[in-house]
Parts: structure tokens; sequence; C-alpha cells
């Protein structure tokens, strides 16, 4: 009996040092006041993307009717609409105002209204993607249609959807594009079906956003160029929001700091069998070390 519980006591003592670990690390943080609201950073920052997006629709509006102009124009409302998104991110993780009733109607504004993003939807996701991240089987911010992380994952799409992924390192760029659109629609799905977090009113709010929205470019480019412009925003936007500042280079393989630990069997478990390598993902051309840029999407 003793002997079982040194066993089990070995076995946990990884988890609990771990958590020991996370504890102190937090408690520092605490202490050095990295988590205190910081609302002279946030009334500075709502100003000058308010002032932005002012900016940008006055362009809009009256720019005349020169196509670079206009091409400038979306690029440029593409970055507003990010910033716009940006601040959604930190009010959903109550860094500016705590949960309650200002909440969500900051969100409702910055989200359904100015974005055309649901609220609850962009919620829902990004906690569960916090909740289990890079988890093939519960993170959404890894099942993607048109992008594969593993061979299984990829082989489970429809066969033109494995033609992308197999091209997925070329493709990249028109797939990262793709991404405001998707929003939209899951937001639509969401919002209408008034899954969980979702308020009174809040698919309303999201009609409001696409009627201005329409209305705004069909008063000001009529149908033809109102419809390429909104192409040519959503695609810039979906594209800077896909790679947002910071986020590491695609083209370079990164391991964690802290490996955790692998049966000596794992390779036999992972190595792809030849038919799934030939006919989806090629062979990688150079190992992963410690410590060290691999580039695994050149």
């Amino acid at each position: 009996m003793q002997a079982n519980l040194v066993a089990v006591a070995a076995d946990n003592q990884p988890n609990l040092q771990a958590t020991n670990e996370y504890a102190e690390l937090k408690r520092q943080i605490l202490a050095l006041g990295l988590m205190k609201r910081q609302p002279g950073y946030y009334a500075a920052k709502f100003a000058i993307t308010g002032g932005l997006l002012a900016i940008g629709l006055y362009a809009l509006a009256y720019s005349g009717s020169d196509a670079w102009i206009r091409l400038a124009e979306a690029a440029f409302l593409a970055f507003v609409f990010v910033q716009i998104g940006l601040l959604a991110h930190d009010l959903s993780h109550q860094q500016i105002v705590g949960a309650g009733r200002w909440n969500v109607t900051a969100g409702l504004i910055l989200g359904n209204l100015l974005m055309g993003v649901s609220r609850a939807w962009w919620r829902d996701n990004h906690d569960t993607h916090h909740a289990h991240p890079n988890d093939l089987a519960h993170d959404p911010n890894v099942n993607i249609i048109f992008l594969g992380c593993t061979a299984e994952q990829a082989l489970s799409r429809p066969r033109w959807v494995q033609w992308v992924i197999r091209h997925q390192v070329a493709l990249i760029v028109p797939i990262f594009c793709l991404e405001f659109f998707s929003m939209h629609y899951q937001s639509i799905v969401y919002a209408f079906h008034g899954k969980r977090g979702t308020v009174r009113g809040e698919h309303v709010v999201l009609l409001v956003h696409y009627a201005l929205y329409g209305t705004l470019l069909y008063v000001t480019l009529g149908i033809g160029g109102g419809l390429i412009f909104a192409l040519v925003h959503h695609l810039l936007t979906g594209l800077y929001m896909s790679r947002p500042a910071g986020r590491p280079d695609l083209r370079w393989a990164q391991l964690p700091d802290r490996a955790s630990s692998v049966s000596d069997d794992a390779q036999k478990q992972l190595e792809p069998s030849s038919a799934t390598r030939t006919r989806l993902l090629r062979g990688a051309r150079h190992q992963l070390h410690r410590n060290r840029r691999s580039p695994i999407m050149a």
C-alpha cells in the first residue's frame, strides 16, 4: 500500500510542480500590477480609433471616384476595423470594464454594430480556444476547413478541400483573406439561433450593421462599386486580422519551453503511412530541434 502511494505521488508531482509554477507566476504578475485596468490607455485608444473611423467614413463619402483612392480607403478601413476588434477582444477579457450590463452594451456596439461580428459568438469561440489551446478536438482556432494541422484532420475534409490543404502553404494568404467572411457567417448562425451568451436583440444589431454598411456603400459608390469595395475591404480585414502583430513567423517551427513527456513508441504512433504522406502532405525536409529555428513553410 505504501509503495502504491509513493508511486501515485511521484506520478502527480509534475502536475503539482506545474501548478505551483503557475501560481507563483500569477502572484508575481499581480504584484507588479500588470493585471490592473488602465482607463487612461483605453480612453486614448477609443478616442484614436473613433477618430480614425470618422476619417475613413468621411473620405469614403467625399473623396471622389478615383479607383486607387478607393483601394486605399478600403485598406485604411480594414486597419480601423481590426483596431475595433482588438478593443472588443480586451473588453471581452474584462480589461476595460468588468462583467455586466456595460460590458455587454459595449460589446454589442463594438462587435455587432461596428464590425458585424456577434459578441456572443466571439466570446464563446475565444473562451473555448483559451480553455483548449491547440486541442484538435475542441479548439476552434485549429479547426479551420482550409487548413490541415495533421494528416488525419486533413483527410477528414471533402476531397476538393484536401486539394486546397495540399497547397495550403502557397494558398495561405488567400485563405487568411477569407477569415472576415467566415466570422460574419458564424456570427449570423450563432446569433439567429440564440445560442449560449446571446442577449435579446443581438441578431437585430447585426442586421442594423449590414443595413448601414450596405446603404453607405450603395449611396457613395453604387451597386457595382459598392460590391467591389466591400469585397476588397473584407479580404484585407481578414488578412490583417489573421496576421496580427506579435504572431510568430509561419515559416518557422517553434517548440515550447517545456515539452511534455513523450513515450518511447511515440514516433511509431505519430508517423503517417506512406500512402497518407504521398496523397496529402509533403515529407518534412528538416528536423526540428529545441532552441533552433527550422523552416517548415518556406
